[in-house]
């Protein structure tokens, strides 16, 4: 479903009751001379501790103009986690709780205005039971091999924390998949989840004792308005959502279908075909193509194995300092020749029966 959402409100639709909250005074805010300035009024450990989850405040002023963000994690609102997952049904309960929220930081909003609020950002994911005896690490492995599209204009790709986490991402917008539980056990600089672990700790330590199917999570994050837009576009979805548009099954499901299908598995199904034997991915490869030459054999089957391996891009990057980016391309081109078998690995169509029902997770704690 949905997590973290940002909302902005232009002067009008809030009221501050309390400005220090903010660090400054209504003189500065008004007469300040910087033209730009960011005012901050986020929770500190105690306040979490002693109120839980709180949503994070900043006031902005540009020139003359004066607007309000806010930025928090949908399910931390309501359950202090974010492994359980919303439905639509929830968005009532969510804003009047967001909204108590707020006031006690010292604003007033209204729920119509929250409800009607500009989004300027936000994250899609899902919750994913592995089952099996497979485990996160395992399927994050396997799909940090992938070849990087370029339909969705990524550039960067970060591998880390042993392999628990694994994100593609750009400036405008990210894709991003790790080890829920595990991720809670990362020092805080080295986790993906950094927000507010002191309130996830003891749901997580009530995971730990127990014999759980591993869950790995998948988080489409659009970090820039622009993007945003786009994507909600080219899904056939509104543009310029208020937070009432995109608290929907059928908008997260739509955009987390769309990372993982176009970014995922175009072009890159081969990969999770569970073929090892040198021998069977000869024999595959000679029965799709009767004509086929002995040497156009063993440098298939010589690729694939070395894919299978290293991965698409780590095999790019070696060599790079070799040939060109036109070889590069012709070699990429082959990869159509690699599909081999008409299966794949398990966890690849556990995932996508996930995403196509896309129903809510929902762990128990103590």
């Amino acid at each position: 479903m949905i997590d973290t959402i940002i909302l902005k409100f232009p002067i009008g639709k809030f009221y501050i009751e309390d400005i220090s909250k903010f660090g400054t005074t209504k003189p500065e805010i008004v007469n300040g001379k910087e033209f730009y300035k960011k005012y901050y009024n986020n929770p500190d450990d105690s306040s979490l501790l002693e109120r839980g989850y709180q949503p994070r405040l900043t006031l902005y002023r540009r020139g003359r103009v004066i607007e309000l963000k806010i930025e928090f994690s949908a399910p931390k609102i309501l359950f202090s986690n974010n492994l359980n997952e919303l439905e639509d049904s929830d968005l009532n309960l969510l804003v009047s709780k967001l909204k108590r929220q707020i006031e006690a930081r010292g604003v007033r909003i209204s729920i119509d205005d929250i409800l009607n609020a500009e989004v300027s950002a936000f994250h899609a994911s899902k919750n994913i039971k592995l089952k099996k005896g497979y485990t996160s690490i395992a399927v994050i492995r396997e799909l940090s091999k992938i070849n990087l599209t370029q339909k969705l204009d990524m550039d960067h790709k970060d591998f880390r924390n042993g392999g628990h986490s694994l994100q593609y991402y750009a400036k405008s917008h990210a894709l991003v998949l790790y080890d829920k539980v595990r991720d809670l056990k990362k020092p805080d600089k080295r986790a993906i989840d950094k927000e507010n672990k002191i309130n996830q700790l003891s749901l997580f330590e009530y995971l730990a004792n127990k014999n759980l199917p591993e869950i790995v999570r998948i988080e489409a994050r659009l970090s820039q308005k622009q993007k945003m837009n786009s994507v909600l576009k080219k899904l056939g979805l509104p543009e310029h959502p208020k937070l009432k548009d995109i608290f929907k099954k059928d908008v997260c499901q739509k955009i987390v279908s769309h990372y993982w299908e176009e970014m995922i598995l175009d072009g890159n199904t081969f990969l999770f075909q569970p073929l090892n034997n040198p021998q069977r991915i000869i024999q595959l490869i000679i029965k799709k193509d009767k004509n086929i030459k002995p040497k156009e054999v063993i440098y298939l089957a010589g690729l694939y194995i070395i894919v299978k391996d290293l991965g698409i891009r780590e095999l790019r990057l070696i060599l790079s300092q070799l040939s060109s980016q036109r070889s590069w391309y012709r070699i990429a081109d082959d990869f159509k020749k690699l599909k081999l078998a008409r299966y794949q690995h398990e966890w690849v169509n556990e995932i996508k029966d996930a995403i196509k029902k896309f129903e809510p997770l929902i762990i128990n704690g103590p």
